[in-house]
């Protein structure tokens, strides 16, 4: 990396869902000369826009967004893609002489980026899983965790004992690497970040979060999301067993779709879902001391508050 991108710092805006994030990044980016990276893993996928809550290019009024609609459906893309990603796209919009921002709520995506985590190469091999799994199931989570416990023990104090996800998870990283959780861990955290990186969190108050998301959740509904789920698995029926189905929306509709549920009771279930996963945003950063906290209702306010924020750690940086 050359050595001036250290000097130009990289506005992150991040915040739970239906916090205003795109729309403030839009005037961030205007008032700034900016472009904007995505940070949401699911905004990724083609197809897959009103579920995720993806800006039309009309809605995006003329800024540019990077990383969107650049998998299909069935594809992985991992925290390690996104960094390598987002790190390259920061590069080429600095040699344009433009501000880069990365707007998004996924906590990992984010928080990868702006730690600067290196990661060791391991491909996804779905048949050391499924054997791992079985092997798991059959030897029992407790004997497995025992094992766990052995080879790592501050890993083991991590898992539950009932975690049959992570259990096979430490377990997949460990044939593939030799490596344990905390030894991956310690290995990822080594470099340190590559830019100067400038961050803020939206935290709204927790009533009004929760009316606009049920003001989404009707959105949603009357945008189409069932028509676009159904399209969706018309052309990509494996569509249920894929990493992006994941996307919270899609589940609680495939469920509408099946029969197992009402409009209403999958309205209700995404509503709940949304909340959930909301709350669960807040509580990942609410320990990053690097991230300020913008509470402000207003969204002018906010506007201002980071816009003039910036500016002036931008000035310090760069001085």
């Amino acid at each position: 990396m050359p050595k001036y991108l250290r000097n130009i710092p990289v506005l992150v805006l991040t915040g739970p869902t239906a916090s205003g994030k795109s729309g403030l990044a839009i005037r961030l980016a205007k008032a700034l000369n900016g472009e904007i990276i995505s940070a949401d893993s699911m905004q990724i996928y083609r197809g897959l826009d009103i579920g995720t809550a993806k800006l039309a290019s009309t809605e995006q009024e003329g800024v540019v967004h990077h990383l969107y609609d650049i998998c299909d459906p069935l594809d992985r893309y991992s925290v390690a893609d996104f960094v390598q990603d987002s790190s390259q796209l920061i590069c080429e919009i600095v040699d344009r002489g433009r501000q880069p921002i990365v707007c998004g709520g996924t906590g990992q995506f984010v928080s990868a980026l702006v730690d600067g985590l290196q990661f060791i190469n391991e491909d996804f091999d779905p048949a050391l899983r499924r054997r791992l799994t079985r092997h798991i199931v059959h030897w029992g989570t407790g004997p497995a965790h025992e094992r766990l416990s052995s080879l790592d023990p501050a890993a083991g104090l991590r898992i539950e004992k009932t975690d049959l996800k992570r259990i096979v998870r430490f377990f997949e990283v460990f044939c593939k690497t030799g490596l344990t959780s905390t030894e991956v861990y310690r290995f990822s955290h080594e470099k340190g970040p590559d830019f100067p990186f400038v961050n803020y969190v939206l935290w709204p108050d927790r009533q009004l979060l929760y009316r606009r998301i049920e003001q989404r959740v009707e959105e949603m509904f009357q945008q189409g999301i069932i028509e676009e789920l159904i399209q969706v698995l018309d052309r990509y029926p494996e569509f249920p067993r894929s990493q992006a189905f994941q996307a919270i929306a899609y589940k609680e509709i495939y469920a509408y779709l099946q029969g197992e549920e009402s409009r209403e009771e999958a309205m209700a279930n995404l509503a709940q879902a949304s909340r959930r996963y909301a709350k669960r945003q807040l509580t990942y950063f609410r320990q990053r001391e690097d991230f300020l906290k913008i509470t402000d209702a207003d969204p002018e306010v906010a506007y201002l508050r980071i816009l003039q924020n910036f500016n002036r750690q931008s000035s310090q940086e760069q001085y």
